[in-house]
């Protein structure tokens, strides 16, 4: 579904503008994936078309709401897409941490924030955008380098959660093809640094 959604976005655009767009739209999932983490406000998808996971917008229908759905990102970013799983929808999340959300809303107890199956993203179209991106995060102190950390290109990085518990974030930009991103909230991965995140809210 998302492919299609790409498709007419970026239908009759010149490369360099399609190019352009992809980058700006891949920085935009991420910062969505980890914006979600850091604040637990589904809100920073307000604005973000809802589609069915087996296909076909929503357009606001409420059947939409579930434990898995994919975001599709506004305007001149609507390239992107992005699945957010919660509850049982999220298989590793519910094994490790329970919790049984049987929708997408803020403070989930777990989630898992992906790149949406079929989005255009290619790592020579958004690489240099994603290191750049990337960069910054590192230097405002929102990721830091995971136990097992590989690249800017492949991660992992950690950073840390509305709650206090940490996030993981990995990408798949090593080699030439589909850009994925996968964040898994919490954690079990720490920090290279061995730095914690500030703990649990009271």
């Amino acid at each position: 579904m998302a492919g299609v959604v790409v498709a007419l976005a970026l239908g009759g655009e010149p490369a360099a503008a399609q190019e352009s767009r992809l980058a700006a739209s891949w920085t935009v999932m991420v910062d969505a994936c980890v914006a979600f983490a850091e604040t637990g406000e589904r809100g920073v998808f307000d604005g973000w078309e809802t589609a069915f996971p087996g296909g076909g917008v929503c357009n606001g229908d409420p059947a939409c709401e579930g434990d898995d759905m994919t975001f599709i990102a506004p305007g001149e970013f609507g390239s992107g897409a992005v699945t957010v799983r919660v509850g049982r929808a999220d298989w590793v999340g519910q094994r490790h941490f329970g919790g049984g959300e049987d929708r997408v809303a803020s403070f989930p107890a777990h989630f898992f924030c992906a790149s949406a199956e079929g989005t255009a993203h290619a790592t020579a179209d958004i690489l240099a955008a994603h290191e750049d991106w990337v960069a910054r995060a590192v230097a405002e102190g929102r990721l830091r380098p995971a136990l097992g950390f590989v690249s800017a290109e492949a991660g992992p990085y950690v950073g840390c959660g509305w709650d206090g518990r940490p996030f993981v974030i990995e990408f798949s930009l090593m080699r030439p093809g589909p850009a994925v991103l996968r964040l898994n909230y919490p954690a079990r991965v720490p920090a290279a640094d061995g730095r914690q995140c500030a703990g649990v809210a009271s």
